[in-house]
Protein backbone atom coordinates (compact mmCIF):
# COMPACT_ATOMS: atom_id res chain seq x y z
CA UNK A 1 0.00 0.00 0.00
CA UNK A 2 1.33 3.44 -0.97
CA UNK A 3 0.45 7.07 -0.31
CA UNK A 4 0.97 9.79 -2.92
CA UNK A 5 1.94 13.25 -1.68
CA UNK A 6 0.38 15.73 -4.12
CA UNK A 7 2.44 18.74 -2.97
CA UNK A 8 5.77 16.91 -3.20
CA UNK A 9 4.75 14.78 -6.24
CA UNK A 10 6.08 11.58 -4.75
CA UNK A 11 4.75 8.24 -3.58
CA UNK A 12 5.94 6.24 -0.59
CA UNK A 13 5.14 2.76 0.62
CA UNK A 14 3.52 2.31 4.04
CA UNK A 15 2.91 -1.47 4.14
CA UNK A 16 4.68 -4.55 2.96
CA UNK A 17 3.49 -6.16 -0.26
CA UNK A 18 0.41 -8.34 0.19
CA UNK A 19 -1.29 -10.87 -2.05
CA UNK A 20 -4.82 -9.99 -0.89
CA UNK A 21 -6.65 -7.35 1.14
CA UNK A 22 -10.28 -7.80 2.21
CA UNK A 23 -10.97 -4.05 2.19
CA UNK A 24 -9.68 -0.83 0.69
CA UNK A 25 -7.57 1.48 2.88
CA UNK A 26 -9.38 4.43 4.45
CA UNK A 27 -8.16 7.81 5.73
CA UNK A 28 -8.64 8.66 9.40
CA UNK A 29 -10.59 11.82 10.20
CA UNK A 30 -7.43 13.70 11.15
CA UNK A 31 -5.86 12.89 7.77
CA UNK A 32 -2.67 11.65 9.42
CA UNK A 33 -3.31 7.92 9.40
CA UNK A 34 -4.42 5.12 7.09
CA UNK A 35 -6.89 2.52 8.39
CA UNK A 36 -7.03 -1.03 7.04
CA UNK A 37 -9.74 -3.30 8.44
CA UNK A 38 -10.10 -7.07 8.24
CA UNK A 39 -12.60 -9.19 10.15
CA UNK A 40 -9.99 -9.95 12.80
CA UNK A 41 -8.17 -6.65 13.31
CA UNK A 42 -7.84 -2.96 12.56
CA UNK A 43 -4.41 -1.89 11.31
CA UNK A 44 -3.44 1.78 11.61
CA UNK A 45 -0.47 3.29 9.81
CA UNK A 46 1.14 6.72 9.85
CA UNK A 47 0.57 8.49 6.52
CA UNK A 48 3.55 10.87 6.65
CA UNK A 49 6.02 8.49 5.06
CA UNK A 50 8.63 8.90 7.81
CA UNK A 51 7.05 7.07 10.74
CA UNK A 52 5.85 3.62 9.77
CA UNK A 53 5.16 2.53 13.34
CA UNK A 54 1.65 1.18 13.78
CA UNK A 55 -0.42 3.45 16.02
CA UNK A 56 -2.60 2.33 18.91
CA UNK A 57 -6.29 2.19 17.97
CA UNK A 58 -7.18 4.13 21.11
CA UNK A 59 -5.49 7.24 19.64
CA UNK A 60 -7.67 7.25 16.51
CA UNK A 61 -11.25 8.48 16.14
CA UNK A 62 -12.93 5.22 15.07
CA UNK A 63 -16.50 6.53 14.91
CA UNK A 64 -16.46 6.41 11.10
CA UNK A 65 -17.61 2.96 9.94
CA UNK A 66 -15.21 0.57 8.20
CA UNK A 67 -16.15 -2.46 6.15
CA UNK A 68 -14.60 -5.57 4.62
CA UNK A 69 -15.80 -8.53 2.54
CA UNK A 70 -14.10 -11.77 3.58
CA UNK A 71 -14.90 -15.36 2.62
CA UNK A 72 -18.43 -14.50 1.53
CA UNK A 73 -19.25 -12.50 4.67
CA UNK A 74 -19.59 -8.76 5.24
CA UNK A 75 -18.01 -7.31 8.39
CA UNK A 76 -18.70 -3.79 9.71
CA UNK A 77 -16.63 -2.02 12.37
CA UNK A 78 -17.71 1.16 14.16
CA UNK A 79 -16.69 2.64 17.52
CA UNK A 80 -14.27 -0.21 18.01
CA UNK A 81 -16.93 -2.92 17.66
CA UNK A 82 -17.20 -5.38 14.78
CA UNK A 83 -20.27 -7.27 13.58
CA UNK A 84 -21.11 -9.58 10.70
CA UNK A 85 -23.96 -8.54 8.41
CA UNK A 86 -26.05 -10.95 6.38
CA UNK A 87 -27.56 -9.61 3.16
CA UNK A 88 -30.61 -11.34 1.65
CA UNK A 89 -30.10 -13.08 -1.70
CA UNK A 90 -26.60 -11.65 -2.20
CA UNK A 91 -23.93 -14.29 -2.73
CA UNK A 92 -21.12 -12.09 -3.99
CA UNK A 93 -20.66 -8.33 -3.92
CA UNK A 94 -18.10 -5.78 -5.09
CA UNK A 95 -16.93 -2.46 -3.63
CA UNK A 96 -19.14 -2.30 -0.50
CA UNK A 97 -19.14 1.12 1.22
CA UNK A 98 -20.82 2.00 4.54
CA UNK A 99 -22.77 5.25 4.86
CA UNK A 100 -21.15 7.90 7.10
CA UNK A 101 -23.40 6.94 10.04
CA UNK A 102 -23.00 3.20 9.46
CA UNK A 103 -26.74 2.60 8.99
CA UNK A 104 -26.60 1.64 5.29
CA UNK A 105 -24.27 -0.06 2.84
CA UNK A 106 -24.01 0.60 -0.89
CA UNK A 107 -22.44 -2.09 -3.08
CA UNK A 108 -22.35 -3.69 -6.51
CA UNK A 109 -23.87 -7.12 -6.94
CA UNK A 110 -21.49 -9.29 -8.92
CA UNK A 111 -22.79 -9.35 -12.49
CA UNK A 112 -25.69 -7.04 -11.59
CA UNK A 113 -26.73 -3.58 -10.42
CA UNK A 114 -25.80 -1.39 -7.46
CA UNK A 115 -27.87 -1.62 -4.28
CA UNK A 116 -28.31 0.20 -0.97
CA UNK A 117 -28.91 -2.07 2.03
CA UNK A 118 -30.54 -0.64 5.17
CA UNK A 119 -29.09 -2.60 8.08
CA UNK A 120 -31.98 -1.89 10.47
CA UNK A 121 -34.93 -2.49 8.11
CA UNK A 122 -33.13 -5.12 5.96
CA UNK A 123 -34.43 -3.31 2.88
CA UNK A 124 -32.59 -3.49 -0.45
CA UNK A 125 -32.94 -0.54 -2.86
CA UNK A 126 -31.95 -1.15 -6.49
CA UNK A 127 -29.97 1.82 -7.87
CA UNK A 128 -29.53 0.43 -11.38
CA UNK A 129 -26.23 -0.09 -13.20
CA UNK A 130 -23.09 1.47 -11.79
CA UNK A 131 -19.62 0.90 -10.38
CA UNK A 132 -17.37 2.11 -7.55
CA UNK A 133 -20.07 3.84 -5.42
CA UNK A 134 -19.04 6.41 -2.79
CA UNK A 135 -21.26 8.20 -0.24
CA UNK A 136 -21.51 11.96 0.11
CA UNK A 137 -20.39 13.18 3.56
CA UNK A 138 -24.02 13.82 4.62
CA UNK A 139 -25.09 10.31 3.56
CA UNK A 140 -27.83 11.60 1.26
CA UNK A 141 -26.25 10.95 -2.13
CA UNK A 142 -23.98 8.45 -3.86
CA UNK A 143 -21.44 9.22 -6.56
CA UNK A 144 -20.36 6.46 -8.93
CA UNK A 145 -19.34 5.67 -12.50
CA UNK A 146 -21.02 3.85 -15.35
CA UNK A 147 -18.29 2.29 -17.49
CA UNK A 148 -18.44 0.41 -20.79
CA UNK A 149 -15.80 -1.90 -22.25
CA UNK A 150 -15.17 -4.08 -25.29
CA UNK A 151 -14.06 -7.08 -23.26
CA UNK A 152 -10.46 -5.88 -23.16
CA UNK A 153 -10.39 -2.13 -22.59
CA UNK A 154 -12.64 0.58 -21.21
CA UNK A 155 -14.30 2.46 -24.04
CA UNK A 156 -16.51 4.92 -22.16
CA UNK A 157 -17.25 6.09 -18.63
CA UNK A 158 -19.07 9.00 -16.98
CA UNK A 159 -19.51 10.09 -13.37
CA UNK A 160 -23.05 10.05 -11.95
CA UNK A 161 -24.73 11.01 -8.69
CA UNK A 162 -27.97 9.59 -7.28
CA UNK A 163 -30.00 9.97 -4.09
CA UNK A 164 -29.72 7.11 -1.61
CA UNK A 165 -33.38 6.20 -2.24
CA UNK A 166 -32.68 5.69 -5.97
CA UNK A 167 -34.14 8.98 -7.20
CA UNK A 168 -32.49 11.94 -8.91
CA UNK A 169 -29.94 10.14 -11.09
CA UNK A 170 -27.71 12.79 -12.72
CA UNK A 171 -24.82 12.55 -15.18
CA UNK A 172 -22.13 14.91 -13.81
CA UNK A 173 -19.61 14.69 -16.65
CA UNK A 174 -21.35 13.63 -19.89
CA UNK A 175 -18.32 13.69 -22.15
CA UNK A 176 -17.53 11.73 -25.32
CA UNK A 177 -13.74 12.11 -25.44
CA UNK A 178 -12.88 11.41 -21.78
CA UNK A 179 -13.19 8.22 -19.72
CA UNK A 180 -13.91 9.49 -16.19
CA UNK A 181 -13.60 6.88 -13.45
CA UNK A 182 -13.24 6.19 -9.70
CA UNK A 183 -15.05 9.19 -8.16
CA UNK A 184 -14.53 10.18 -4.54
CA UNK A 185 -16.35 12.86 -2.56
CA UNK A 186 -14.28 15.44 -0.65
CA UNK A 187 -14.89 15.57 3.13
CA UNK A 188 -16.47 19.02 2.84
CA UNK A 189 -19.03 17.72 0.31
CA UNK A 190 -18.24 20.53 -2.14
CA UNK A 191 -16.03 18.66 -4.59
CA UNK A 192 -15.67 15.29 -6.27
CA UNK A 193 -12.30 13.94 -7.43
CA UNK A 194 -11.97 11.40 -10.24
CA UNK A 195 -9.35 10.17 -12.69
CA UNK A 196 -9.33 10.06 -16.48
CA UNK A 197 -8.50 6.57 -17.69
CA UNK A 198 -6.56 7.35 -20.88
CA UNK A 199 -4.19 9.93 -19.40
CA UNK A 200 -4.21 9.10 -15.70
CA UNK A 201 -4.96 12.72 -14.86
CA UNK A 202 -6.93 13.56 -11.71
CA UNK A 203 -9.77 16.09 -11.98
CA UNK A 204 -11.73 18.01 -9.35
CA UNK A 205 -15.42 18.67 -9.98
CA UNK A 206 -17.17 21.35 -7.95
CA UNK A 207 -20.57 20.29 -6.62
CA UNK A 208 -23.43 22.78 -6.76
CA UNK A 209 -24.95 23.65 -3.35
CA UNK A 210 -28.36 22.23 -2.47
Amino acid sequence: MKVFDIEKSRAFQITEYRTQMTALPTWSKDGNHILLFSKDKLEIFSANGTDNVRISAEKIDSSSPLICWDNGKLHLMQNGKSKTIALPNIDLMLNPEPSPDGSKIVFEKYGGNMFVFDIKTQRLTDLGEGNRPQWSPDGEKIVYMIAKDDGYNFTQSDIYAINADGSGKTNLTKTEDLIEMNPCWAPDGKRIAFDEHKTGQIFILKVAPK
